[in-house]
């Protein structure tokens, strides 16, 4: 009897994770679907960083493992550099070797993939916290699966997710969130704080950025829950439970610190290598009405600097967290609990300052507000207590034994699972929708086409000459096609960027702005000193140095640079400091040359 007992508990939380699991999936399935995306149309999920980043970070994992590049240094950003602190902030989550499974040709193929995987690991972690929540409120037994999987789908298909689903490293700190605070909640319950610990340390590791927005909020959490949770607990206990919970939170820093250190090195050499100018300014981002607008179905704005938080997760939420607070089941002060957090949340989201420390104190380039997902989660959070008040109290047990009434109970619920997935899904349209309209995503005709001009010639370069050298272009499908196709560059553009190697470059007169750089503008001068033994180009002639090797397709073709030295070469330095500061760049090269 036992055993059968423990086989059918094993059944429903098989079946109730696997649910939440799949309805989100399946739901961004749909969209996919309906929108024409691989592998149901030819439009790809490559746009703007997506497109331009993020795409070819994942296709470097694939050719790390079968090229001379590593997850530590690498030859094709840039020209060459740690690659340790890029890996840390856009590949670090665990599905992203998924890509290894896939040719360069299908990447398309990849991102689809790892995109509905996100959105479906969203649902089921939440799934597994406000499983959790509900055992304890009703002495042990599990939550019914259709009301979890109405939750969990409530915050797998919020409205940031789907507006940043092309920021995939992102959406970890999204699915690692309720399972953090599931362990914060366990060390409230007297738990030892492993679980804690750990998941703390894994979003911290799968992005640190999006894992320091949620360690903070955390914190709130955690003396939300301590302070207006149970009653009668003792000033000792309490004390107990603070510095248990901040000994694992360091312990957690510490786990991740192998990979957060090099990433801070990195970032010392870029964005961090400035200051940052921040002030606790009570400047305000928008107007405060917009910003209820955002609470409605269908609204997207931008994911420029001028966008509002998205942060819209169902009308059932919404209902539901209103009701949170007429609940007598629920306690005076945790209901002011919970609206001190969604309002120090929304003061954030209104003012400057605040904003920027969820930010690291950096402003952020676009993509406002990348901690909204916290005030999704709160809304969520509010309305599955309402629906743990309401489910286990005397009034549902006494349904349970009334089967009448009790069918009429699961067919309204179930009503109300497809009409919230229904509105989820219509918001999920709009989300995409209005990305599609504002800056387009790419098809998959494009991608092909510059695949099959370069990398046969990029992987003819590869087998004629294994040595150390650098490849130039003059076309491109993004600034980072070097780690595309798995060739030793001199353009990249990522956020782990190198000052030094950007001053350098403009210094000489080569093409860089902003975060990114390039081999543009380079010259037989440069390319000479700086090992450029090959070139891919589309607008022959080129200058008489370069040898055509190869012939592509569409007019492309592979030349050697006859001139080029070694990666490494010595020779009298006249001086180890020249001055590259001018504003005429053949000046600098001159001065370079002469260095």
């Amino acid at each position: 009897h036992k055993r059968m007992e423990k086989r059918k508990v094993l059944v429903l939380n098989v079946s109730l994770f696997l649910g939440a699991f799949a309805v989100p999936a399946f739901a961004m399935v749909f969209l996919l679907w309906q929108n024409g995306f691989y592998p149901f149309g030819d439009k790809t999920l490559f746009i703007m960083d997506m497109k331009d980043q993020y795409m070819e970070f994942y296709a470097y994992i694939r050719n790390a493992f079968s090229g001379d590049n590593s997850l530590f240094f690498s030859w094709s950003r840039s020209m060459g550099g740690n690659f340790l602190g890029l890996y840390a902030y856009y590949l670090a989550s665990p599905l992203s070797f998924l890509v290894c499974f896939f040719p360069v040709e299908r990447m398309d193929a990849a991102i689809v993939l790892l995109t509905v995987l996100k959105i479906g690991f969203g649902g089921l972690s939440f799934a597994v916290y406000g499983n959790y929540l509900w055992k304890r409120a009703a002495a042990g037994k599990p939550a019914p699966p259709l009301v979890v999987w109405l939750f969990s789908s409530c915050y797998a298909l919020i409205s940031y997710n789907l507006v940043y689903s092309m920021c995939l490293m992102w959406l970890d700190g999204v699915i690692m969130l309720p399972l953090v605070l599931l362990g914060a909640e366990k060390l409230l319950d007297g738990k030892k704080g492993f679980h804690y610990m750990l998941a703390l340390a894994a979003a911290f590791v799968s992005n640190y950025y999006i894992g320091y927005m949620a360690g903070i909020f955390t914190g709130f959490y955690f003396f939300y829950r301590l302070l207006c949770g149970e009653t009668g607990k003792k000033v000792r206990q309490m004390l107990m439970y603070v510095l248990r919970f901040g000994i694992c939170t360091i312990l957690a820093m510490g786990l991740s610190a192998p990979l957060l250190l090099p990433a801070l090195k990195d970032l010392m050499q870029g964005k961090l290598s400035v200051e940052s100018g921040w002030q606790l300014s009570f400047e305000t981002n928008f107007q405060l009405s917009d910003f209820f607008g955002k609470l409605r179905n269908g609204v997207y704005d931008s994911v420029t600097d001028s966008g509002l938080p998205a942060v819209y997760c169902g009308i059932t939420a919404l209902v539901l967290a209103v009701v949170f607070f007429y609940l007598m089941g629920v306690t005076l002060r945790e209901k002011i609990g919970a609206a001190s957090l969604l309002i120090m949340l929304a003061l954030s989201f209104y003012y400057k300052g605040f904003n920027l420390v969820w930010h690291g104190f950096r402003p952020p380039v676009w993509f406002p507000y990348r901690y909204a997902f916290l005030f999704s989660f709160m809304i969520i959070y509010m309305a599955f207590r309402t629906a743990c008040a309401l489910g286990t109290g005397g009034t549902w047990e006494s349904l349970r034994k009334n089967r009448r009434a009790a069918v009429r109970v699961y067919a309204f619920v179930a009503m109300l699972f497809a009409v919230n997935l229904a509105d989820l899904t219509t918001n999920g349209q709009a989300m995409l929708t209005g990305l599609d309209g504002q800056f387009g995503y790419a098809g998959s005709e494009d991608y092909n086409s510059f695949i099959s001009r370069t990398k046969p010639l990029a992987d003819w370069i590869k087998r004629q000459d294994d040595g150390l050298y650098r490849v130039n272009t003059t076309y491109e499908y993004s600034k980072n096609d070097a780690m595309l196709l798995g060739f030793h560059g001199m353009t990249h553009y990522s956020s782990t960027y190198n000052t030094a190697v950007n001053r350098l470059t403009k210094s000489l007169g080569v093409a860089q702005s902003h975060i990114w750089n390039s081999g543009y503008g380079s010259n037989p001068l440069l390319d000479s000193l700086f090992a450029v033994s090959y070139k891919l180009s589309d607008r022959p002639p080129e200058p008489v140095c370069y040898e055509k090797t190869a012939e592509g397709v569409r007019g492309t073709a592979a030349y050697r640079n006859l001139l080029a030295l070694p990666m490494v070469y010595a020779a009298p330095a006249a001086t180890l400091e020249p001055d590259l500061e001018g504003t005429n760049p053949y000046d600098s090269q001159n001065a370079l040359l002469n260095a």
